[in-house]
Formats: C-alpha cells, structure tokens, sequence
C-alpha cells in the first residue's frame, strides 16, 4: 500500500522537523553565537491546516506545513506506481517586537528546515526526494497587542511513488 497523499508526506514532515531541529538548532546556535539563540518549536506548535494567526494560543514560533498542490509525474508513473510531486509549504511564523530580531531568527529557522528536510532519503520510507525551492515572508502588526507577527516561509517538492490501488 503506497501513501495517501498529501495527509502522509505533511505528517512525515512534521515528524522529521519535531524530531531533528532540537538538535539542528543547537548547533546554528553555536555557530552563530550572537544572542540570538533559537528554541525548538513546541510539538503543539506545529500545524498542517491554516489558522488565523491574530487568534492563534500557541508557543512561539509556530510551524504550518501547507498544501501547496500535486502533480503527477506521468513519465515516471506506470501500472504499477504513481509518482507523484507534491508542493509543500513550511512557513515559521514568530511574535515580536523588533523585525530585526524576527528577521533574523526566522532565517535560521529556514535554514533548519531546509538542511534538515533535503538531506537524501531524509523523509524515507514515506517520500523518496525532497528538494527547495523557494522562500518568502510577511509581517503584519496584531491589531489587538500591537506586536508584530512576521513569518518566513520555504517551499519544497517532496517526491512519492505511491502503490496504485
């Protein structure tokens, strides 16, 4: 039996990033020494559905790992297996007050995600590639708190061979 979709390949992500950026973000710690040391998002912050995030009751940051569409790779797929390539958004989101400071941290948080989740075979069994794309973020001011909410977000293809039923 082959993945499901998009439910696998975002609950294999989020298990990847729970599971490696303690430790990933330990060592961007120490090689940029700066003061502004990063901790690893809490499991409860990890999301793969949209929420507003002026409402969101979460710790900081929050992670959101969106779908960002599929496509099926007809030269690859035979009978046998469809392989498909699905567009996922990973988008750290922080509150504060100084964007600097978010800037930044928010960099290293993308850069976490993308050393962690394109290493080879990184997301196996359930996806065979995982390669970056691309990057973008916002920043917006909570009308409620006047802080700031900025996020950073990276776009990835994550390949599967799915088992055609």
């Amino acid at each position: 039996m082959g993945l499901t979709g998009f439910d696998a390949v975002s609950a294999a992500i989020i298990a990847k990033l729970q599971a490696d950026m303690p430790a990933k973000l330990t060592a961007l710690n120490s090689e940029y020494d700066d003061g502004l040391a990063l901790a690893a998002p809490s499991a409860a912050s990890y999301f793969d559905y949209v929420l507003d995030p002026f409402t969101l009751r979460c710790d900081w940051p929050a992670v959101f790992v969106l779908d960002d569409g599929d496509e099926e790779d007809a030269e690859q797929s035979n009978f046998e297996t469809r392989v498909m390539h699905y567009g996922v958004i990973v988008d750290f989101i922080l509150r504060g007050t100084d964007p600097a400071d978010l800037t930044h941290r928010l960099r290293r948080f993308r850069r976490a995600a993308v050393e962690i989740l394109t290493v080879r075979h990184a997301l196996a069994p359930a996806c065979t590639n995982c390669t970056y794309q691309r990057g973008g973020g916002a920043q917006f001011t909570d009308p409620a708190s006047g802080d700031l909410l900025q996020d950073l977000a990276a776009r990835f293809v994550v390949t599967t061979a799915e088992a055609m039923p």
